[in-house]
């Protein structure tokens, strides 16, 4: 099963449901706030309220949560826990 990052998810919109996926906590979290971001690009906030609504049906994807378990693997790692590195904590982390 694939594992879309908020930037995936962002270019692929209705192209990434054709089958079912995971997605990080920390990509819901990053949509929510580009969608009101001042800083961000009228284009890219209409897609992420695109993909947001898109989610809103979650028969189609799973959502990892950023947990203990992949904070101790960006420790083991020694990786700083900015939002890129958490996201691929969590796609470590998938069962």
């Amino acid at each position: 099963m694939k594992f879309y990052d908020t930037n995936a998810l962002l270019d692929l919109q209705e192209e990434a449901f054709t089958e079912k996926f995971y997605i990080s906590s920390v990509t819901l979290e990053e949509l929510e706030s580009i969608k009101t971001s001042s800083r961000k690009d009228p284009a890219v906030k209409y897609a992420a309220r695109k993909v947001v609504h898109l989610l809103e049906d979650d028969s189609q994807y799973t959502v990892v949560p950023y947990d203990k378990t992949a904070q101790i693997f960006l420790d083991s790692k020694q990786l700083e826990a900015t939002p890129d590195n958490k996201i691929c904590a969590c796609a470590y982390t998938v069962p």
